[in-house]
């Protein structure tokens, strides 16, 4: 059993599923995942964002109980992933007076800082959900990892600040506390994965995670090991089952079958004699071109592709060689899609399995389990992990935490016995 001290948990409110995991941390500074639970959301959320409250509540529930048994422990607490296109990036670089002379920089120097960048002026009902610092200059030194204890006047830090509509954050946090759980924070989802499939060699020469989910591809730009350009696409691996549905006038079911066990993205191994067979609407099948089928995913995954470059060029300050790219998430499942990624972006690009980490459940390492789906929730936990350690900065905080919800879920359950 955990210590509670050294518990965490992360809750991935996805497109078409929750995922909940606990966790601790080894000697060795890797995650042990000691619970875990899945429910299937095939209603309540759209692009990221919550749209049928009740229904989101309950699946939370599911997968946060399911997490709790096997790992013995409550979860009152967790690291929650965001996702939408409600969320924006901004380079900024706000700089503090520090004195008239020179004298060394404080920790409290450095908190007036994160402060200051906090509350920058944002759009018209936004908040700051995430600092993410490149480094520091003091005076003219420039490119610094920590500034405390250096001399000088004046203080400045270059970051990327993601803030988001208030609206969604506020639904999705108050999902979560009736659900039972309090979020500790709250972390960009492409961030998030990122930070479970990527080597530090990675980060610092330059690679795009894409997470391509059911129904967002989220992607995250890191060079020089800093985060420079992220987003969020609204839609993902559920727009080739509706061109399969519109193509071929099947079902939603059907089009989703099809798409895991016929589609491939390598165009070339494909029988030009093969064929699917579609149940039709009003009944009945239809037989239709393997090829066909594959050549309309491929088009497909290749102009999403091609929008997650368009949309990262608009965000860059400076020139950024790509060098690699990850690929995560349920989508990443299409075969041949590392094939298509390269082709599209112009370099290598491989398939994101989670890094440094156990399954101390055995329940991640089931077959039917996608693992690559559950990067964002393990890295949910190494952020959780950092952040505990004194890593990783201040964050900002968008609502009042509330442990209230917890207490309403055990005498939920106690009623229900």
């Amino acid at each position: 059993m955990m210590a509670s001290d050294t518990l965490l948990s992360a809750l991935d409110v996805g497109n078409s599923r929750v995922l909940a995991l606990m966790a601790e941390v080894n000697p060795q500074g890797e995650l042990v995942v000691r619970g875990a639970g899945i429910a299937p959301l095939p209603e309540g959320m759209e692009a990221g964002q919550v749209v049928g409250f009740k229904s989101v509540v309950e699946r939370i529930k599911e997968a946060v109980q399911e997490a709790e048994t096997s790992a013995h422990e409550p979860m009152e607490r967790a690291w929650v992933s965001v996702a939408g296109t409600y969320v924006m990036g901004r380079n900024t670089e706000p700089e503090l007076p520090i004195a008239a002379r020179r004298q060394p920089i404080t920790s409290k120097d450095l908190q007036r800082l994160w402060e200051a960048v906090r509350w920058q002026n944002l759009p018209p009902g936004h908040v700051v959900l995430n600092v993410l610092p490149h480094d520091f200059t003091l005076d003219d030194q420039e490119h610094l990892v920590n500034p405390e204890g250096m001399v000088g006047s004046r203080l400045s830090m270059n970051a990327l600040v993601l803030s988001s509509k208030e609206g969604p954050i506020r639904t999705l946090e108050k999902a979560v506390n009736d659900a039972g759980v309090a979020v500790e924070g709250f972390l960009f989802a492409p961030v998030a994965s990122s930070l479970a499939v990527l080597t530090p060699e990675e980060k610092a020469l330059g690679a795009l995670v894409v997470d391509f989910g059911f129904g967002n591809t989220n992607y995250a730009l890191w060079h020089r090991s800093h985060v420079v350009a992220t987003g969020s696409l609204p839609f993902g691996a559920q727009k080739l089952n509706d061109d399969l549905v519109q193509l071929f006038g099947t079902t939603f079911s059907a089009a989703e079958e099809v798409k895991k066990h016929k589609v491939t993205l390598l165009l070339d191994t494909v029988d030009e004699e093969e064929v699917v067979l579609f149940p039709v609407l009003g009944g009945g099948t239809s037989k239709v071109s393997r090829k066909k089928v594959c050549e309309a995913a491929a088009a497909r995954v290749a102009e999403i592709f091609q929008m997650v470059g368009l949309s990262y060029t608009k965000q860059l300050t400076r020139d950024v060689r790509l060098l690699s790219v990850v690929l995560c998430g349920g989508g990443s499942y299409v075969e041949g899609i590392e094939t298509q990624a390269t082709a599209v972006f112009g370099c290598p690009a491989r398939l994101g399995e989670p890094l440094a980490w156990h399954d101390g459940t055995s329940c991640l390492s089931q077959p039917p389990f996608p693992l690559r789906s559950a990067a964002c929730a393990l890295g949910l936990l190494h952020f959780g992990s950092q952040t505990a350690q004194g890593k990783v900065g201040p964050l900002a905080s968008v609502l009042k935490e509330t442990k209230q919800g917890f207490w309403n879920r055990l005498l939920g359950l106690s009623k229900k016995r």
